[in-house]
């Protein structure tokens, strides 16, 4: 991993909650999966719902393998809550905020948003519903007031009460109609009568979560409310807030509860600097333990009536399990560090992440499925597609698919030594893998072959038109072959800092490197150095002729004018500019993959500058490369009438030892190499004859 993007640092990321109006005029947008949220629900229909930070509800109807957009699609939620059939939500738009409610699973939603002196008053996170289906919450006012929903209306209970809305962190109803309330540094408040009358317990603690057992006992979530942070954690009555049991997890707060199908407790947390975990209470050995999921915040966790785990990460989103919590899956590439983008006209998309394997979308970027560790490697460097045919440059080796991801096999076995950093295919079907100890070669994909630089680093492959080969090394520059492998020329770039090589549909080679690029118009003879900014190039892409992409630590740059100029994108809505991989989808619109920033497209096709495509004016013959050589070089010439060619080599003494060209062509710029393999080391002479123009060039062969 090292060798590839060996000057990758570490960069934080602060993503920020943007609304939708603004965020249709970015020139990028987030396609990492559902936007960050803290809300999980399961209908009685076994339907998951999620409340975002930005994009309203999402749904999952097949136990959180891959989740949708749903009524509403847009606006923030804050809270999911329901009974039976009924779901409540209140969710924050631009201008306002409204409480919807459904009775059927979330599909259509009705406003019912309570209204007092002109002003919305139910605030996000203090909505509760009692067994009997009857919705409470507290009006946006101080001292704040309590209103209950019945036949669609709202009605005054209770008394003004002794607390700030302010303040309110969260709210339930027991069993038995009990209220508690609990509130930010203040403790939790009851009411055993509709809120006529209210008792105070825990202060100063924050109570940032309460749930009610089936028995009726109470649980909070509870973060001291003095310096010490080490004195809360989950605590439990059994008497309707009477006495409290200290429940352990004392040093973490911001905790969310949950309660399982069998009445095992979930604690999702945040804690200090940002980490956090899920954790579930053991019932016979009396104490806590945490999942092996990633070091994040948790928002908030869910085990559905299948048995299935879900933690809703405050960076990664969502994480699934089926065993128990043994092994999670992520459900998007957010917050991920996605090395390699592939898009396919079936619209499908795959992205390769360093350490969390592989995730595919079949409808653009809208839903993700993770592909699991265990079928393919966590470290994928490499994706193309060739046909129907995908294939993977993994730390295992080579992997192939032919049904859009869903089944991969690898068809490289034991046979290669070290990472496969990249793979190309030429028009023969030959499968080409750089590795740590050189290239391999697979004529059918089943059968392997070292096929050079075996004392090298290979870390990239490009192939062009021609089926000529391009191999970058970590330490000894760029290397040619014109033979399919069987031999290998430098030419030239013999530097440390090589992050990736990329061939355009015109035969130039570019190759990034620290500040910019390296160009080469004929084939790696002669390199121009093109500056961007004071950053490595970690990523090309093309689109059209002349229109060039690199990504870099500050995002993208295009050059239209083929590398000779560059200016940096549009940055809007990219909230992380680290971009280590690129790609351009069907419809024209380029795709980003980031460094533990998850995945971004753009939200228009780019514009590309195509070139007039001119002839020759004459004609040439060019001087070879690499030249010396040994054994294989390169000639290249022009036409520029249709008419008769042919190219020879003799020797020093005028024997021909070999003829290249011998056909009718048509007007152009041509290449042909020569495998002097066969041949003595010394000065040889090739010739080009077409209609009346004869040149003649030297070569020298040195072994």
């Amino acid at each position: 991993m090292e060798i590839i993007k060996n000057h990758i640092v570490v960069v934080f990321v602060i993503l920020l909650v943007k609304s939708s109006s603004f965020a249709q005029t970015n020139f990028w947008q987030d396609i990492s999966g559902i936007p960050l949220g803290s809300n999980l629900y399961e209908c009685t229909n076994g339907q998951i719902l999620v409340g975002t930070n930005s994009k309203g509800i999402y749904v999952s109807k097949d136990d959180g393998v891959t989740f949708f957009p749903n009524e509403p699609t847009y606006g923030y939620v804050y809270s999911l809550s329901g009974k039976g059939n009924f779901l409540f939500a209140y969710f924050f738009t631009e201008l306002e905020g409204t409480l919807i409610y459904s009775s059927n699973n979330g599909k259509t939603w009705n406003n019912i948003s309570l209204t007092v002196e002109n002003e919305v008053s139910i605030i996000p996170w203090n909505i509760a519903i009692s067994d009997s289906g009857f919705l409470f919450g507290f009006a946006y006012s101080d001292p704040p007031k309590l209103f209950r929903h019945s036949s669609d209306q709202w009605a005054p209970i209770g008394t003004d009460v002794p607390f700030s809305f302010r303040f309110i962190e969260s709210f339930a109803i027991d069993h038995d109609n009990y209220f508690y309330v609990g509130l930010y540094r203040n403790g939790l408040f009851i009411s055993s009568d509709y809120g006529t009358s209210w008792t105070r317990q825990l202060y100063p603690h924050s109570i940032s979560a309460i749930m009610i057992t089936d028995s009726n006992h109470i649980v909070v979530g509870a973060t001291s409310g003095g310096r010490d942070l080490t004195n809360g954690g989950v605590f439990m009555s059994t008497d309707q807030g009477g006495t409290w049991i200290p429940f352990g997890l004392t040093d973490k707060f911001g905790i969310r509860l949950f309660v399982d199908s069998i009445g095992q407790i979930l604690a999702a947390t945040r804690e200090l600097g940002g980490v956090g975990g899920v954790y579930h209470f053991d019932n016979n050995e009396h104490y806590w333990i945490r999942y092996d999921l990633p070091v994040e915040s948790f928002n908030d966790a869910l085990v559905t009536s299948s048995g299935t785990l879900l933690a809703y990460g405050a960076q990664g989103g969502i994480y699934r399990s089926t065993d128990s919590g043994i092994f999670w899956s992520q459900n998007s590439p957010r917050n991920q560090t996605i090395f390699t983008v592939l898009t396919i006209n079936s619209g499908c998309v795959f992205v390769g992440t360093l350490g969390n394997g592989l995730f595919n979308s079949s409808d653009g970027g809208v839903s993700w499925s993770h592909l699991p560790t265990s079928v393919i490697s966590e470290y994928v460097y490499s994706l193309i597609s060739v046909g129907n045919s995908v294939y993977a440059g993994t730390d295992r080796g080579v992997y192939s698919s032919t049904d859009n991801g869903n089944e991969w096999s690898n068809i490289s076995g034991g046979n290669i030594s070290g990472s496969v950093y990249s793979v190309v295919v030429n028009s023969f079907g030959d499968i080409f893998a750089a590795t740590n100890f050189g290239v391999y070669r697979s004529p059918d994909g089943s059968t392997w072959f070292q096929s050079g630089l075996e004392t090298s680093v290979v870390s990239e492959l490009a192939l062009n038109n021609s089926n000529e080969l391009y191999a970058a090394t970590s330490q000894n520059g760029i290397f040619l072959s014109t033979d399919n492998g069987f031999n290998w020329v430098s030419i030239g770039l013999v530097r440390n800092d090589i992050q990736t090589l990329a061939v355009n549909n015109s035969g130039h080679v570019f190759v990034g490197v620290y500040g910019g690029i390296y160009r080469s118009t004929d084939q790696g003879t002669t390199w121009e150095e093109k500056t961007i900014d004071t950053s490595y190039v970690y990523a090309l892409a093309f689109k059209g002729a002349q229109t060039v992409l690199a990504g870099t630590f500050n995002g993208v740059n295009v050059s239209h004018d083929n590398g000779d100029h560059w200016t940096l994108l549009n940055n809007s809505g990219l909230d992380q500019t680290f971009v280590l991989s690129l790609a351009v989808d069907p419809a024209g619109n380029l795709l980003a993959g980031t460094y533990r920033g998850g995945l971004y497209r753009t939200t228009q096709p780019l514009t590309s500058v195509e070139p007039v495509t001119e002839l020759p004016t004459r004609f040439q013959l060019f001087q070879n490369y690499p030249n010396p050589f040994n054994p294989v070089t390169v000639i290249r010439y022009s036409l520029i009438v249709n008419s008769g060619a042919t190219l020879k080599v003799f020797d020093v003494l005028g024997r021909e030892v070999a003829t290249l060209v011998n056909e009718k062509k048509a007007p152009g710029v041509y290449t042909v190499s020569w495998d002097a393999s066969n041949q003595p080391s010394g000065v040889y002479l090739y010739r080009l004859n077409s209609g009346k123009f004869v040149d003649v060039r030297k070569m020298i062969l040195i072994r």
